[in-house]
């Protein structure tokens, strides 16, 4: 899955869901996209850190 971004020149890219932690942690991006909008890339947790889901894995999943 790729997730739309923003780079620290400003510009707009999308990287991989399994990049995302390490482009954050090297402070690469300023934001980044999720289903409920932009998230900007600060000190604050913007990202859990896991846990044991025991639901269905909905991720890549198409309705139609």
């Amino acid at each position: 899955m790729l997730i739309p971004v923003i780079y620290f020149d400003n510009h707009p890219g999308k990287v991989k869901a399994e990049d995302l932690d390490e482009l954050i942690r090297r402070r690469f991006i300023i934001a980044f996209h999720r289903a409920n909008g932009w998230v900007k890339v600060s000190g604050c947790h913007y990202r859990g850190l896991g846990g044991t889901y025991k639901g269905p894995n909905r991720r890549g999943k198409k309705d139609y």
